[in-house]
């Protein structure tokens, strides 16, 4: 049962965290190079926080879960790199 509890738990911290952080891509050319600078910070944050608790986890069946949305994570980075290298070059 506290397996059950640390899991719901996680998972909502998790998400708030991700949820918090970047919006979603098709709003992201209207922004600032600072303002996807500050996204990317929080994205990196939040990898920094998997990567935390991937290390502190001790259910090997929850440890996938936490491996997909670290890959989540590293994409969305790219796809910011991306964009404030554009804006860069554009403006």
């Amino acid at each position: 049962m506290k397996k059950l509890i640390f899991k719901a738990t996680f998972l909502a911290i998790l998400t708030t965290t991700l949820m918090s952080g970047a919006p979603l891509f098709s709003d992201s050319d209207q922004k600032s190079v600072q303002e996807l600078q500050n996204d990317l910070q929080k994205i990196e944050k939040s990898i920094e926080i998997t990567r935390q608790k991937m290390k502190d986890i001790k259910d090997v069946v929850f440890l996938p879960d936490l491996y997909f949305v670290l890959a989540e994570l590293y994409v969305d980075k790219s796809r910011f790199h991306y964009l404030i290298e554009t804006q860069k070059q554009a403006g």
